[in-house]
């Protein structure tokens, strides 16, 4: 046999081969890697682009680029604009409340007793979403149909179906009856959907500004309307983008308080 006819060894793995074979863990951050680059890139970016905006001023047609917060303390001094974030977060509160408890007995429906049909039930709930948010609105404004009520379905399912079995079982064997057993035991366990839900409904309501003027119309305008405003009709975008960044703080910081209480419901 000559050395032609020999295999050739096999090359040794790299540092970094070894590195993430070694390392189950690393190598799910690699694969993670290019997507979470993007996302952070194209939420990052536009982001401190609205911060920015945000901080400029306009006077007469001008555009005056120096930083400073104009447009903060012209929003602190406007009653106008405390009444509409107080009307926004009135209603976006209200929206989520009733939209919860309204779902809440469909996601039960839909966890104890749609057996092997759990999918197709919820491919139907997920039906208006095949068609455009725009024929949704007007849609209501004929009949009654939802906007985001799925999204509020959903966590509430899973925390419903997650539940044991065998405490409902156990809670029946020692007496209590179908009320008691929804109150001692499913309905506590399935609070972090609850919560979960609230925050889902909760987030894109405040940023409303479509279906208030279609189907509430002028005396339901909320805060949402009044950036689309400003960044259309008045073209003041450094104004609009203070209004968005308030919006956002004031979402995100409700949206740390729906999470904390939902570690404490979870405890």
């Amino acid at each position: 046999m000559t050395r032609a006819d020999v295999p050739a060894a096999a090359p040794r793995p790299r540092a970094l081969t070894r590195f993430l074979h070694r390392h189950e863990g690393w190598r799910g951050h690699l694969l993670l890697a290019p997507a979470l680059i993007l996302m952070t890139v194209a939420i990052t970016a536009p982001l401190a682009m609205t911060f920015l905006l945000s901080s400029w001023s306009v006077q007469g047609y001008d555009t005056v680029r120096t930083p400073g917060l104009t447009n903060y303390v012209a929003m602190a001094e406007n009653p106008m604009f405390r009444i509409l974030i107080g009307r926004t977060l009135t209603i976006a509160l209200t929206c989520t409340l009733i939209t919860v408890v309204m779902v809440y007995p469909v996601a039960y429906y839909l966890a104890f007793h749609t057996g092997r049909h759990k999918a197709l039930w919820l491919i139907i709930m997920t039906l208006p979403f095949w068609t455009s948010y725009l024929l949704r609105v007007f849609a209501r404004r004929v009949v009654l149909a939802h906007s985001w009520a799925a999204f509020a379905v959903l966590p509430i399912f899973v925390s419903l179906d997650k539940i044991n079995r065998s405490y409902l079982e156990a809670a029946a064997d020692l007496g209590d009856g179908p009320a008691r057993r929804f109150w001692r035991i499913t309905f506590p366990l399935s609070l972090p959907g609850v919560v979960a839900a609230f925050v889902m409904m909760f987030v894109p309501t405040m940023g409303e500004y479509i279906t208030p003027i279609l189907v509430g119309g002028p005396d339901s305008m909320m805060i949402g309307n009044l950036v689309q405003t400003m960044f259309g009709p008045m073209n003041n975008w450094p104004a609009g983008a203070a209004l968005a960044v308030v919006i956002m703080l004031t979402t995100a910081l409700a949206g740390v308080a729906f999470v904390v209480l939902n570690k404490l419901v979870q405890r």
